[in-house]
């Protein structure tokens, strides 16, 4: 018996240099490891190629070039020129992925071909443990994204597409929560829209309950800033969201930071204007409650009341609203006019006398 524990031990490293060779070996590494990386993609429903990879043992890093992600049909919905992967590979064999650091570079994603990805049933993830995903540092850097438009606006803009786009980004996955932030997202579209940065932090527990603890967007002359939101929300059930505590939305909007709407303005002689918007919303699907809703456009419209949306169906709703002060300014019309060229907005004269609009009291509206 302790010869053959001898000789357990003498041939254990030998297996390991064996192992350590072939992995450093870049035909091995092209005929074996790419197509087991790739099979193991498949099977959490991936469907990935890989044109090469080479893998470094003394720092377990792996450098990936030419990924393609490709939908049901085949069509590419994601290519990436090269990844930088830093592990730890002692955590895989509990199943856990550790990604110390992940650089992406000239990433393209075409979300028009993005495939729908199925809900996990639960008794599947009850009987059979998937992995942990946990990724402590990512860096995308110049990439780019692509979408057609379903409903194009018009034949200037049928799609979006976006360019030198970059963000840092840190993540948990495993089957009943999920945890990632953003940070430092920003683009420039082909239109001349800017992103400066985009900030969000959320997570998913059991696949229905969000929470939404930092959301920021900064653009060269707006923002909209959030408080924690926290919601329940099943996936593929559209009547079941319910805010579980309610928020507010703070937001600046200049029609200078979008491109097809300050040319509308400019085209009819007019000046980029500002809105200012304030929300304080609770409540449900059916019911949403917007406890205090203030909007002001440099002093040609404001608002500052309430509302009651109730929504029983796409055809069955209702709003109540009870408003403390509305006031709309003649010099609106110009704006609509040009927003909405096929409608009249013709004022009686006494109105156009008056220039200004004031109104305090309750609105219902219904649908026709």
């Amino acid at each position: 018996m302790r010869k053959k524990t001898h000789i357990g031990y003498f041939i254990l490293p030998i297996i390991i240099g064996i192992a350590f060779l072939l992995s450093d070996n870049s035909r091995f590494q092209q005929r074996v490891m790419r197509p087991a990386l790739c099979a193991f993609l498949q099977k959490q429903n991936i469907d990935v190629e890989i044109d090469s990879l080479r893998f470094k043992w003394h720092n377990a890093s792996i450098e990936l070039f030419g990924v393609h992600a490709k939908d049901s049909l085949g069509n590419d919905y994601l290519t990436l020129g090269k990844a930088d992967v830093d592990l730890q590979l002692l955590p895989i064999f509990w199943k856990e992925i550790q990604v110390r650091s992940l650089r992406l570079n000239t990433l393209h994603l075409n979300l028009s071909n993005l495939p729908t990805f199925q809900q996990t049933p639960k008794a599947e993830i009850q009987t059979k443990k998937a992995f942990l995903i946990n990724l402590h540092h990512v860096v995308l850097t110049g990439s780019s994204m692509y979408y057609r438009l379903p409903s194009p606006v018009n034949e200037d803009l049928e799609y979006i597409e976006a360019t030198n786009l970059q963000a840092k980004m840190t993540g948990i996955w495993n089957s009943d929560y999920q945890e990632f932030s953003i940070d430092g997202l920003s683009f420039v579209t082909d239109n001349g829209f800017v992103l400066d940065n985009l900030a969000l932090t959320a997570s998913l527990e059991n696949q229905r309950k969000l929470e939404v603890t930092n959301f920021e967007i900064f653009l060269p002359h707006s923002y909209l800033l959030s408080d924690s939101i926290d919601l329940i929300y099943q996936v593929g059930q559209k009547d079941s969201l319910q805010l579980l505590r309610d928020f507010c939305v703070y937001s600046t909007l200049s029609s200078e930071d979008f491109p097809t709407l300050s040319q509308i303005f400019e085209e009819a002689g007019l000046a980029d204007r500002r809105a200012d918007i304030h929300l304080h919303l609770s409540g449900a699907s059916h019911h949403v409650v917007v406890e205090e809703c203030k909007l002001e456009v440099n002093k040609l419209f404001a608002l500052n009341g309430m509302m009651d949306i109730y929504q029983e169906s796409a055809e069955n709703w209702h709003i109540d609203s009870d408003w403390e002060n509305i006031y709309v300014h003649t010099e609106l019309v110009p704006y609509l006019q040009s927003l909405f060229p096929e409608n009249r907005f013709d004022l009686p004269l006494i109105v156009e006398n008056l220039e200004r609009l004031a109104y305090s009291g309750s609105i219902q509206v219904y649908p026709q």
